[in-house]
Parts: structure tokens; sequence; C-alpha cells
């Protein structure tokens, strides 16, 4: 191949990279094969992902990379790793060291889950090249012997008969079967979680952790409520469908942590785009008024997104 066709490739190559920041600003050149990577990116990761770009083109001997970095220094992406460490609820005793983008994490912590959420914490700030997760494991704590405190009370809304006590006409049917279809996709969300593993099952936490109070606080109600079409009736009622869609961004989130698992960015996109959408259509129905319509925003987001596998 010729060295100007090859030269267009590669830059062809990193123009179509999604993994590389919008703001880099490259020139490559081209001598026999023998690559030149010239300009400045913005993180250490553009740096590699740049040169790895360049190396995957057919023709490419060899990369040489004079590529500088601007913006944000080691010290710069420690402090944000550290943020980030204290807003997850990792134990102080983390610590964390960057060197040209990667983070080295020491300390000893008490369980396991909290190793890999601090490893998975560190890994998706912005800069971050690789992870060396040093941290010690003193007394590990099953996944399976924690509790949640609100999980065994949605599965016994998913597994009560839709007519409730003293309320048989259609219309409380109706919304107590919707409610119990909710919450039993939300135990199946809570499952495939924790089948997968403790990361995704810490990044899954506070969606679900929400969506189990919000189903109990509306189970409560509805059973106290002797005729749905009341006013009261009607708020439970948009209540619940926003908890359906709450489900259906749920189960759209859980895909996205699977994918970050798999280092599948371009499927993380793709479904966080799909969680997005889904949370815009269910708020747009809200200021609309259509979710006491029979044919409300979130049974269609859920009937256009398939849900999360068991």
């Amino acid at each position: 191949m010729a060295d100007e066709d090859l030269r267009r490739s590669v830059t062809d190559e990193l123009s179509a990279d999604p993994r590389l920041s919008v703001d880099a600003d490259l020139t490559v050149s081209v001598a026999d094969g023998d690559v030149t990577l010239r300009g400045t990116v913005v993180t250490q990761r553009d740096k590699l992902e740049a040169t790895e770009a360049a190396r995957r083109v057919p023709g490419v001997t060899s990369v040489k990379d004079e590529i500088e970095v601007r913006g944000r220094t080691d010290a710069d992406l420690r402090a944000d790793v550290v943020e980030e460490l204290a807003i997850g609820h990792i134990p102080a005793s983390v610590g964390a060291e960057v060197n040209e983008g990667t983070v080295t994490l020491t300390g000893r912590v008490d369980r396991q889950d909290h190793r890999d959420a601090a490893a998975f914490i560190a890994k998706v700030v912005p800069g971050v090249v690789d992870v060396e997760n040093h941290i010690e494991v003193t007394g590990q704590v099953p996944t399976s012997d924690v509790e949640y405190s609100t999980s065994s009370a949605v599965d016994e809304i998913a597994e009560r008969d839709a007519a409730l006590p003293g309320a048989q006409d259609e219309a409380h049917r109706e919304i107590g079967t919707r409610l119990a279809a909710a919450a039993r996709r939300i135990e199946q969300v809570r499952a495939a979680s924790e089948a997968s593993g403790n990361v995704v099952q810490f990044r899954m936490e506070r969606y679900l952790e929400a969506l189990e109070s919000d189903a109990i606080d509306a189970h409560s109600r509805l059973t106290a409520i002797s005729d749905v079409r009341s006013y009261d009736g009607k708020i439970l009622r948009r209540e619940i469908a926003a908890i359906e869609s709450g489900v259906a961004v749920a189960e759209a989130k859980l895909d996205a942590a699977r994918a970050a698992e798999r280092d599948d960015h371009r499927g993380e996109a793709d479904a966080e785009i799909r969680a997005q959408k889904i949370e815009a259509r269910g708020i747009r129905a809200v200021f609309e008024g259509t979710f006491g319509t029979k044919g409300h925003a979130s049974e269609s987001a859920t009937s256009e997104e398939h849900p999360a596998d068991d």
C-alpha cells in the first residue's frame, strides 16, 4: 500500500474510533509503512487509544508516538479518583496513586465487593488508562449473606393476587396487576445483577433500592384506597406508571453495566442511550398528562425495550 493511502487509512481509523476524545488534535505521517503520530490529546487514555488504533490498520509496520498530553495531570486525575471513591462509599483505608494515567489502588477492606467496586469506580474515571488493584481483603463477606431490607417485601408484592382484599372492581384489579408485574421485573433485575457479580450489583444498587421503596409505598397505598377512581387513585396510577418506566430504565442500565464489565464500550454506550430515551419518554409523559390513559408512555417504552435477562 502506498504511504499516502496508508496515511488516509490511519487518519480514517482515528476519526472513527469512538473511544478517542473529540478534542484530540492529531496529524499522521507515513514513511515506508512506519507511522508517526503527532499532536495533542486530553488524556493518557487518548494517547494510548490513538497508538492502538494506528496499529490496527493493515499495512502499518510500526507506530512512533510523539503525542503530547495536555490538560489534566496525574495529580488532577488522582484527586478525581479519590473523590469518586468517597462518593461510592469505599472505605477511607483505600489509597490511590497515579502514574501516566495508570491508577494503583492500595489498602485494606473487609469485603470483596468493596475491593471490586473500588477498581470499577477508578476504571471509569475519565482519563484513567488502567487500574492495578492491590487492595487486600481482610474479611470477605459472601454476596449471598448480604441482606436487602426491601427485596423480600417486593417479592411479596409480586406474589400477591391482583384481586386485593376489599377491592374487587376492575380498575382496582388492573392497577394491582400492573404493580405486581413491575415488582416481578424489579426482582428479575435484582437477580440478574447479583448473578453478574459484585461490580454490576454495586452499580445497580442505587436504581433498584429506589424502585423497591417506591413499589412498597405504592402497594401500601393501594391497599388503603377504596376507590382507585378517586383523585388519590389517579395520583397512584401515575406513580405506578413512573415505576414501570423506571424498571425499563434499570433494565437498560443493567445492560450497560454488563457491557462495561466486558469492556464492550459500544454496547455500554448504546444501552446508556436507550436508558436516557426511556427516561425522557417517561418524563415527557408526566408533563403531557398521559399516564392516566390506556396507552401510557411506560407501556410503550416497555414494549420497545427488551427486559433484562434472568
